[in-house]
């Protein structure tokens, strides 16, 4: 053991690192300052972006001090300590976004002597920035005009933010929070409160994401706030930003089929909030890199393009929609094989009549096997 602990230092070199970024975003058409911080990122030459439309120059490169790791209480080593030469660094960058430039997460990297950094996340809006002012919480939220692209941060474990707006009569507004794609912490809960305090909905995680949202359709005008909180009432001074896009957007909750034929395309229903007659959708089906297995759908209304975009499958079989009445084995649909099939459980009773089953909804499906296959 006393050779082990009496071995030299290895020297090593680590790569060109980048760990954060700030502002995590900013609205297209604009020029924002970023600050980089990561390490052996000192001789940085130039930000590189996966898209065009950004154009960013590097205006100041400074080194901060590096926490030195501890050993806890106790904690012996037991292999050779590694000399790590790797020197954090703040990097100052001037970004100009074109105003062409699609809303939507963007990633870039540092370009470095030492070769390229790891990639980052960067949220570009096409809505006007509203800034998070302290004290924020629901006894003095900040007031906000919608539509509108409001920018926080939980800064202290157990924080929560609070914006008060005015909604009409009839508005259907959308409430999107933006935060573990530009590698935020924030598990995020919204809620939205009534001007007496009365939470009236809120979410928690959506479709398969830990940001949260919510979208809410307003019987009656009036004064209402939304809070911003982490479901495990974290905060902390650095990780737990968070974008919210917020007013009456359109944004697509779902598609049907889930897919369509490679190559051929096909007709999607989406359906969602403010998409007026932009239901109904004729999507190529040619992949955008040989080796894509999705293909993004964009739905474009008389308000704009929606927030967000769904993802299709790309299937390399006859695609074939489910048909009620299917719950019952004397009704199971026909297939031929091989095929791919969209259909829903439904929660409730299907649009169309069929024989009620125990255990709600299920789909049967007939179809013709030879031995050994």
């Amino acid at each position: 053991a006393s050779g082990i602990a009496g071995a030299p230092a290895i020297a090593q070199t680590a790569p060109p690192t980048l760990q954060t970024v700030s502002p995590t975003g900013a609205q297209r058409g604009t020029r924002v300052t970023l600050t980089l911080r990561g390490t052996n990122i000192d001789a940085a030459s130039r930000l590189i972006f996966s898209e065009p439309g950004f154009a960013a120059k590097i205006t100041a490169v400074k080194e901060i001090p590096v926490e030195k790791p501890v050993m806890p209480k106790g904690v012996v080593r037991t292999d050779a300590p590694i000399d790590d030469k790797a020197r954090k660094y703040e990097v100052a960058a001037t970004v100009t976004i074109a105003p062409e430039v699609p809303h939507g997460v963007h990633s870039f990297r540092l370009e470095t002597p030492l070769g390229v950094s790891n990639l980052l996340r960067f949220a570009v809006s096409s809505l006007p920035e509203t800034l998070e002012r302290e004290p924020n919480g629901v006894g003095a939220p900040v007031k906000v005009t919608l539509p509108a692209a409001l920018v926080g941060a939980l800064g202290d474990p157990g924080d929560v933010d609070a914006y008060e707006f005015s909604a009409r009569g009839g508005d259907e507004m959308v409430f999107q929070v933006v935060a573990r794609p530009v590698g935020s912490r924030l598990d995020s809960v919204t809620r939205l409160l009534d001007a007496h305090g009365k939470v009236l909905a809120e979410n928690n995680d959506f479709d398969l994401s830990r940001d949260s949202v919510l979208t809410w359709r307003f019987a009656e005008g009036g004064n209402y706030t939304l809070t911003v909180e982490d479901v495990e009432h974290g905060g902390a001074k650095e990780g737990f930003a968070y974008r919210v896009y917020a007013g009456a957007l359109p944004y697509v909750t779902e598609i049907f089929p889930l897919g369509i034929p490679k190559g051929a395309g096909g007709g999607i229903s989406a359906r969602g909030v403010n998409l007026g007659k932009a239901t109904e959708l004729r999507v190529d089906g040619k992949p955008p890199t040989p080796t894509s297995r999705t293909i993004p759908v964009f739905v474009s209304t008389q308000k704009g393009p929606a927030l967000n975009r769904k993802l299709a499958a790309l299937g390399n079989h006859p695609e074939t929609l489910e048909a009620e009445p299917n719950d019952d084995l004397a009704v199971a649909q026909t297939l031929a094989v091989p095929s791919t099939v969209n259909g829903r459980v439904w929660a409730e009773v299907p649009p169309t009549p069929a024989p009620a089953s125990k255990g709600g909804d299920q789909d049967l499906f007939r179809f013709t096997a030879r031995k050994g296959q």
